[in-house]
């Protein structure tokens, strides 16, 4: 009797330890260990997924799944194993201390390639400034790859969608610029696009692709892009600004003439809106003021380039352009009878201080004074003939 009673204690007292202790594992979890322990990492694997598919609810499960799939890169079941560790029931020290040993795991596979694909951007620069661009392109060739290995790793990563769509940017800016580049450039949209449908809210990651898609001229898109955008943000200026752009240049590329003349509608609208939101923005007065140029509006397009003239923002060159522009307005532009040689000059005189040696602008001067019917300016041409 006594025997009995001792032998049913201790089972009981077994049963207690295993549920309350350091030992109330299940099956699956206890023969995953076994063989983790003896480096059989495929049989641990097997226990854990036997354990996954009967949803189990103990951290360490995923936490070692985390570290298998790892080492097998098997990404997306390494992020699918980690998400299940918040709908762990462990205790919250213990989900605390295997949520960061899963997160360490992780991290040790990105660091690295964020980490190489920095110092390559950082080596990039050094070659541009060596003058070595094929050096500096394979440079930013094989940033990327490390960023798209570190996508696999995190898919959907802002951080890493950015610096893939900044490097392809990056590298056109500091190599290109021109339509030799557009291939380079071109890269950039999916990371962007991902980045949008991802983060509706955010407004920069649209601009920027507006943007984008304007330097490539793919106006079409960069009008449905940008007005999708609108919808969400009506007022922001930056958006008005591009949906002005992509609309002008657009009219201005449209071989049909019903459409052209929609767009240019279009256009002057939302260019009227971003000028507001913008009184600075010369490269958008600008814009506007060839807009009515198009249009055969002087009268307004004159007015606008005034405004470019005087106004007071950043980029200046604009006011060179717009000099020069109202120049040939009142060299060839306007109807015969409204010509007026003598303001031309004016204008290319005000354009030479901003660029002396322009032979072009020098060359248009020559032109406006031989044109001005008067002596003293004709004398002065001849003058510059002998310069």
């Amino acid at each position: 009797m006594r025997k009995g009673f001792l032998t049913c204690l201790t089972a009981v007292g077994l049963y207690c330890l295993l549920c309350t202790g350091a030992w109330a594992k299940s099956m699956e979890l206890t023969s995953a260990l076994v063989y983790y322990n003896q480096g059989d990492k495929k049989q641990a694997l097997e226990w854990l997924e036997k354990a996954d598919a009967k949803n189990s609810t103990e951290v360490q499960v995923y936490a070692l799944l985390v570290e298998l799939y790892a080492g097998y890169k098997r990404w997306d079941e390494m992020n699918r194993a980690f998400a299940r560790i918040d709908g762990c029931t462990d205790k919250e020290k213990k989900l605390r201390k295997f949520r960061e040993q899963a997160d360490n795991v992780i991290k040790q596979q990105w660091v690295p390639l964020a980490r190489g694909s920095i110092d390559l951007h950082l080596e990039a620069d050094e070659l541009i400034a060596a003058g070595d661009s094929a050096g500096a392109s394979a440079n930013f060739m094989q940033a990327r790859e490390k960023i798209e290995q570190a996508l696999l790793i995190l898919p959907d990563n802002a951080d890493f969608l950015l610096k893939l769509g900044n490097s392809w940017i990056e590298q056109y800016r500091k190599l290109y610029q021109s339509e030799a580049g557009h291939g380079i450039l071109r890269g950039s949209i999916p990371p962007y696009m991902r980045l949008a449908e991802l983060h509706p809210d955010s407004l920069d990651y649209g601009v920027t692709l507006v943007q984008v898609l304007v330097a490539l001229k793919e106006y079409r898109q960069a009008v449905s892009t940008v007005d999708g955008l609108l919808e969400r943000f009506p007022e922001d200026p930056d958006l008005l600004s591009g949906a002005a752009k992509a609309r002008i240049q657009l009219s201005l590329k449209s071989e049909d003439e019903a459409e052209r003349s929609q767009l240019m509608k279009e256009a002057v609208a939302f260019v009227d809106r971003a000028v507001q939101a913008n009184p600075e923005d010369l490269a958008l007065q600008y814009d506007l003021a060839r807009l009515y140029q198009e249009m055969g509006d002087f009268p307004m397009a004159i007015s606008q380039y005034e405004k470019v003239i005087s106004g007071k923002g950043e980029h200046t060159e604009y006011k060179l352009y717009a000099l020069k522009v109202m120049a040939l307005i009142y060299l060839q532009e306007l109807p015969e009878e409204q010509l007026d040689p003598v303001k031309a000059v004016g204008y290319m005189d005000q354009a030479l201080e901003f660029d002396p040696g322009n032979p072009d602008l020098r060359n248009l001067l020559w032109i406006a004074l031989m044109r001005s019917g008067d002596p003293a300016m004709q004398q002065r041409a001849k003058e510059m003939e002998d310069q």
